[in-house]
């Protein structure tokens, strides 16, 4: 009995005890709730820029003057044109400057071909054409130059040049410039009158220096001519090993007189003792030694020979003699 009243209690305490919970979170949930107050924002200070390394916009002033400078420099060294960053045009021309020298130094027309400017491009290729031409005297070459006053003035050069080594008057022809064409036939009749010994044919030179000239040098060489005629004729009959094999003063002479003519050197004749034959070794063989190399220089038209030539007057006409 006593154990039910105990159990009964049990429940009526915890029933009890739930009812109060209930009825607090009831409460709880029922409370009225305070009015929520906004928080305003505190004002955001505005950010300054970040400078770090950005560069200032340069001007068209500073833009012009750092390609000018870059030009200068390019121009100055022969390369860099594309240190002009800013003008197009200038660097273009920058750009055809330096081909346009290197093809003119090298005479290479493919570097004029790289010129984007038509008229320098042009102009390029007819220098190097006029240029290449002149070393070669090739007359096809004029005729690839556009300028119609270089392209004449090119073949008029060339002709003149062939026409110091013309084998007639009909070589001269051909050159347009009046001037030109009478140098060539100048030219011609001197070599040719030098040639031949022609005195008259000399009248027909229109330079007066040229013409003068002609007349000393042909009228000197008939002199030497009609000298060595007019010496005694002596057959070159000795020898060094002759010499050299000679017992007596007389057979020594003879020697010397023969190898003065043979080695054209007159130091052979100032070892004759004989003083008469001396004498006419100097004339003789003398005369002899200046119409050899008068004729030789003339022949192969190397004024260097002239310097043999014992005569200073005969050797002046020669050294002076255009060839």
């Amino acid at each position: 009995m006593r154990s039910q009243k105990g159990t009964a209690l049990t429940w009526v305490v915890f029933a009890t005890l739930t009812v109060v919970a209930f009825a607090a979170l009831w409460a709880i949930q029922n409370k009225p709730k305070a009015p929520v107050v906004p928080i305003e924002k505190a004002e955001e200070t505005p950010k300054k820029p970040f400078k770090g390394f950005a560069k200032e916009a340069l001007t068209p002033e500073k833009q012009a003057e750092l390609d000018n400078e870059a030009l200068n420099a390019a121009l100055r060294s022969g390369a860099g044109c594309e240190a002009i960053q800013f003008d197009e045009v200038m660097r273009q021309r920058c750009l055809d400057t330096q081909a346009y020298d290197i093809a003119l130094r090298n005479l290479d027309e493919k570097r004029c071909a790289e010129i984007k400017d038509t008229a320098m491009r042009s102009d390029c290729l007819d220098r190097v054409y006029s240029a290449l031409s002149g070393q070669s005297l090739d007359l096809a070459l004029c005729d690839k130059i556009g300028n119609a006053e270089l392209k004449q003035q090119c073949k008029d050069r060339i002709q003149a040049s062939m026409g110091r080594s013309a084998t007639s008057a009909k070589d001269c022809e051909g050159i347009v410039d009046q001037g030109l064409r009478q140098g060539c036939l100048d030219d011609f009749m001197l070599a040719s009158s030098v040639q031949n010994l022609n005195l008259e044919s000399c009248g027909s030179i229109q330079n007066s220096d040229l013409k003068s000239r002609c007349s000393q040098t042909v009228t000197k060489n008939l002199q030497v001519i009609e000298l060595g005629k007019n010496q005694m004729v002596r057959q070159y009959q000795g020898t060094q090993a002759t010499l050299a094999g000679c017992a007596d003063q007389g057979c020594r002479d003879e020697a010397n007189f023969n190898l003065a003519g043979e080695k054209k050197d007159l130091a052979y004749c100032n070892a004759i003792v004989d003083p008469a034959l001396e004498k006419n070794c100097v004339e003789t063989q003398g005369a002899a030694i200046n119409k050899y190399y008068m004729r030789l220089a003339t022949a192969k038209k190397d004024a260097t020979l002239c310097t043999r030539i014992l005569d200073a007057e005969l050797r002046t006409s020669c050294q002076t003699f255009d060839r």
